[in-house]
């Protein structure tokens, strides 16, 4: 049973990078060319999929595999998000706690939007 979530978790956490590549190669370019990362950025390629996993396995909804396809469709939000951050400019650490929040908040957007898809 452990080792079943351990692997749907790395499986779905997958398809979420997939879907989150946008800011994967944002901060591999400012890495690359010294414009410099906060770390608290690097928390969205983690945090927003804990959050929506979280949900997905504690809430008491009953969603069913199809409902996987959530994932890759969080990456893909939180990939606009990055891009809009980095065009409004990284000014201070308050907007990018903004940033991380809010991605956090599409995880659960998403989740309770989204109804549960027959397989």
């Amino acid at each position: 049973m452990g080792s079943d979530i351990a692997y749907i978790f790395f499986a779905t956490w997958a398809f979420y990078l997939v879907g989150a590549i946008v800011p994967i190669a944002n901060f591999t370019y400012c890495f690359y060319k010294s414009i410099g990362v906060r770390k608290l950025e690097y928390t969205t390629l983690i945090i927003p999929f804990a959050v929506w996993f979280m949900l997905l396995h504690n809430d008491g909804v009953t969603k069913s595999l199809a409902n996987l396809i959530e994932a890759p469709a969080i990456g893909v939000i939180i990939s606009v998000l990055s891009l809009v951050h980095i065009m409004l400019g990284r000014k201070s650490d308050f907007s990018t706690l903004i940033y991380v929040v809010s991605t956090c908040s599409v995880s659960f957007v998403v989740y309770y939007l989204v109804p549960a898809l027959p397989e």
